[in-house]
């Protein structure tokens, strides 16, 4: 009965708003239809609002369900109708990063007859070929106030295997620069990655860290995480690293400190209307000190584009430092907007927030943009540049830092 009022509805109205605001039931009601087992009636919904989709107008989160239908089939084991959506979702989407997760989806579905799988040479080595190989150029740089200056570019490969597992490799050229004096860093890093389900993962690296003029050091990164889209998503990471890695601080470029990062993540997404996330972040350092991070966010869509919301972060080490930045019960209050547009190949970005800190009378502020291209099929490109306004150790602080990425899967 929904179905048919949806369908008149549609029929009768002709305005653009109207009918958007009409195809986002059908959405919902597919939702509830999935909820319930129903997910032939499911299908029906989602495949007659692919049929309406042109290639410019989309209809907002239709690709994001169909996966979650596919989901659905492999869950209750009707693997074949699984792959159906699944190899619809890949003839029809130029999303790089979705064509990734669409591939490992089919990669997780089980054989016809699994007793088949190593009868012959061919399939022995299909098993062990590579699903997918992605490589990441990325160039990243920040600028400060304070005339440090930060700059770091490589190259990051990863390669899928055997279903779950993935392997790759980093490299990378920092520089790092202030009035005085300037350091060449070079690193070389080992990943892996398992996936233990379609949304739990456990991922790290190892490598070597080269600093101009100072021995080699080991360095090392590990993290679990649970990630579901439209939902909830929680991770949980360590690193150990050199301070000048995380800390962007001039005083810090002749200073050999330790560091052992913790940092805990979540966000949960309530309908795409409503948004929380957060983090928390612990610092040990081998000067003996210690200190901690922590931010929250909460916001709602209030426009088509629009998000607005309150954030509230707090930090706090031991002691003050004469080579880096150590808050001392620092506490700020920000509202924030965020605002996304979607056209043919770009999808742009456009964030900020302006705060205040208590203790201080002091104003921050925010202001960055985002912009993701995609020219062909399986290549993603990146911009990002940001400026913020903010107080350290009563003086004030700025800098600016802007990045630059490609995501490229060759297959």
């Amino acid at each position: 009965e929904a179905t048919g009022l949806l369908d008149y509805l549609h029929n009768t109205v002709t305005a653009d708003s109207l009918r958007s605001e009409l195809n986002q039931h059908y959405i919902f009601l597919g939702q509830q239809l999935i909820q319930n087992n129903k997910l032939g009636d499911a299908k029906e919904i989602y495949y007659k609002l692919r049929d309406r989709e042109t290639g410019k107008t989309p209809i907002y989160g239709l690709p994001e369900r169909r996966l979650f239908l596919g989901d659905a089939y492999a869950l209750n084991k009707d693997y074949g109708e699984a792959e159906d959506v699944y190899n619809d979702l890949l003839t029809e989407t130029v999303d790089a990063d979705q064509i990734m997760v669409i591939k490992e989806r089919i990669s997780w579905l089980p054989p016809s007859d699994l007793s088949r799988i190593f009868s012959s040479v061919k399939e022995f080595i299909r098993v062990f070929t590579p699903t997918r190989i992605v490589l990441n150029p990325f160039s990243d740089y920040y600028l400060d106030n304070q005339k440090f200056r930060f700059w770091d570019s490589g190259l990051r490969l990863d390669a899928g295997f055997l279903r779950f597992l993935s392997l790759g490799a980093v490299y990378s050229r920092t520089f790092l620069s202030n009035s005085l004096i300037n350091r060449n860093v070079a690193q070389y890093r080992f990943t892996g990655g398992i996936s233990f389900s379609r949304y739990t993962y456990l991922k790290g690296s190892y490598g070597f860290l080269n600093i101009s003029g100072e021995a080699n050091r080991k360095i090392g990164e590990v993290s679990v995480g649970y990630n579901q889209p439209e939902g909830l998503s929680i991770a949980l990471s360590y690193q150990n690293n050199d301070a000048r890695m995380i800390f962007y601080s001039r005083g810090l470029l002749t200073s050999r400190i330790n560091i052992d990062f913790f940092r805990l993540t979540a966000a949960y997404n309530f309908s795409d209307r409503t948004i929380l996330d957060g983090y928390y972040n612990y610092f040990r350092l081998s000067d003996r000190n210690e200190g901690n991070d922590f931010q929250i966010r909460m916001g709602k869509r209030l426009l088509e584009n629009g998000f607005f919301g309150y954030e509230y972060f707090f930090s706090d080490f031991s002691f003050e430092s004469s080579v880096y930045y150590a808050a001392q019960d620092f506490n700020s209050h920000s509202f924030w907007s965020e605002w996304n547009w979607m056209l043919d190949k770009i999808e742009l970005k456009l964030g900020g927030k302006i705060g205040y800190i208590p203790s201080k009378k002091f104003t921050v502020s925010e202001l960055a943009g985002n912009v993701t291209y995609s020219p062909v099929k399986n290549l993603k490109i990146h911009f990002k540049l940001g400026y913020g306004n903010n107080l350290r150790y009563d003086s004030i602080y700025s800098g600016i830092n802007s990045s630059l990425t490609a995501n490229w899967g060759v297959f």
